[in-house]
């Protein structure tokens, strides 16, 4: 078993939804990956859920905390034979926290003008509301991809970072863009020109009346020398 450390429990009090959807040249799609990314905005640990008909739901649920505290990875199962969970240390949680603390001092210097700077080498293309929030569209374009973004300043509540986190999962692999220019992102589109393939992003909805508590000691640490579960 590992001896990687976590919290008693972890508890969240927003969650923000996003869908993630992949269109080959054709329109074909296996339909959208739902992510519940679960934040506690006093602690350095998240949380997230993926759903969507590409996930195997006969194998449970799973929630996945990132816990950079304790430099830990959570995984929470839950299915019909119970609840296990299993954990182990997270190698890349010191650089990321690293990362995260410049990124924050970053833009906390970031002025309204720098930020239009920023900006500069994309197209503007207007205002929309999205889960409620006004954001500011985004467009550039090579000859090898278009991208769209749509980002707001009104909120900040780490998606950039949740994205970071996730993009080491294979539903994200490749779809998280490497830098963006400040504010929040709430809607992303990348085309590929060269395959036809599409890829969408959304902020779908964001609950902060959230209150979800997972307590490790509901999720008894899965022994991988007991008939094989666990053993995917």
């Amino acid at each position: 078993n590992s001896n990687a450390v976590t919290e008693d429990a972890y508890r969240f009090d927003v969650i923000t939804t996003m869908e993630v959807e992949t269109f080959e040249a054709n329109g074909n799609s296996e339909g959208p990956m739902i992510m519940k990314i679960h934040f506690n905005e006093t602690e350095s640990y998240s949380g997230t859920k993926f759903s969507g008909e590409q996930i195997d739901e006969s194998e449970g649920e799973m929630f996945m905390i990132y816990d950079l505290k304790n430099e830990s990875m959570v995984m929470l199962l839950e299915n019909e034979d119970g609840k296990f969970s299993f954990a182990y240390d997270w190698k890349q949680a010191r650089m990321l926290a690293e990362d995260f603390e410049k990124l924050d001092s970053d833009s906390s210097s970031v002025s309204v003008d720098e930020e239009t700077d920023e900006w500069q080498n994309f197209e503007e293309i207007g205002t929309k509301t999205i889960a409620g929030l006004e954001c500011r569209g985004y467009r550039s374009e090579n000859e090898e991809s278009v991208m769209e973004y749509w980002v707001t300043n009104d909120e900040d509540l780490g998606i950039q970072k949740m994205l970071r986190i996730n993009e080491q999962t294979k539903h994200l692999k490749g779809n998280v863009p490497e830098n963006y220019p400040t504010g929040m992102l709430m809607e992303m589109t990348q085309e590929d020109l060269n395959s036809g393939e599409k890829t969408t992003m959304r902020v779908t909805d964001i609950d902060r009346n959230a209150s979800v508590t997972y307590t490790m000691s509901d999720y008894p640490a899965m022994s991988f020398g007991s008939g094989g579960q666990g053993q995917n």
